[in-house]
């Protein structure tokens, strides 16, 4: 298997070049495919460009912009092409070659215009793979090569498992959280409607029906609406409400309590 290349880049380059990638803004990228981009060596590396074509460049991003650096992408070159001009916000002295984009690390695709959004493969795991991070282009073997696709790829899962992570996480929080929250609600108005029938009961020859009677109903009204928002277990579901509903027209004389709670 031919031999691959670890080339280097600052990211305010690569954000550039990935910006055009995306938008198109450049005459360079015109009628090429969506998956091209241009990227280029410094001129004292021209032996480099001349042996790029058809060979897989892996690209890493040298620290600057608020990131540590890491392996940002790769692709496999497609041939070299002219710069009329300055191309790249830094650095004068290019060749620029055609790189077709075949993986990169998350975020780098999605936010190029953020280098702090991107999620690098760091320097540590490219020294582990056998791959230390040196000046200059670097030509890697077919097995180095492999293991920094593997690498890219196994960032991918991991970032895609953390944020699956995250959601069900979040959503099971709400979950918990939520059905707390609904069930000391209902205690609190299932205590509220013990307390009326009590007060009723002790206070009825001295108060007027009509006033607990008012009581009843506003606490029957609580009661219906936790009811439709989060219905008690159907074991005593029915119950309740129905004796909530006749406590709602009753005027003296109750008597129900409050069911069981539920073991817990």
């Amino acid at each position: 298997m031919a031999e691959a290349f670890l080339l280097k880049g600052n990211p305010e380059n690569l954000s550039w070049s990935l910006r055009d990638m995306r938008e198109r803004g450049s005459d360079l990228l015109r009628g090429k495919p969506e998956s091209w981009m241009v990227w280029g060596v410094s001129e004292r590396f021209e032996w480099v460009l001349q042996r790029l074509e058809g060979r897989e460049v892996f690209v890493y991003v040298t620290r600057g912009a608020g990131i540590e650096g890491g392996l940002a992408l790769y692709g496999v070159a497609q041939g070299v092409t002219e710069l009329s001009g300055k191309y790249w916000p830094l650095g004068e002295r290019w060749l620029a070659f055609y790189l077709e984009v075949r993986k990169a690390a998350p975020g780098v695709l999605e936010h190029p215009e953020d280098p702090k959004a991107w999620n690098l493969v760091p320097r540590e795991k490219l020294a582990e793979a056998g791959v230390p991070v040196l000046p200059g282009p670097q030509k890697l073997k077919p097995e180095q090569a492999k293991k920094l696709r593997e690498n890219l790829a196994t960032t991918w899962y991991i970032d895609a498992t953390i944020d699956i992570i995250k959601e069900t996480t979040r959503n099971n929080y709400y979950n918990v959280k939520g059905v707390a929250e609904l069930s000391r609600a209902f205690w609190e108005v299932v205590s509220l409607l013990n307390d009326v029938d009590d007060y009723e009961i002790d206070c009825y020859s001295s108060m007027d029906p009509h006033k607990v009677s008012a009581l009843l109903v506003r606490s029957a009204f609580l009661f219906s609406i936790f009811h439709v928002i989060w219905p008690p277990p159907q074991a005593y579901s029915s119950t309740c409400l129905q004796e909530t509903c006749r406590l709602a027209s009753c005027s003296s004389g109750c008597s129900w309590k409050p069911p069981p709670k539920p073991s817990s």
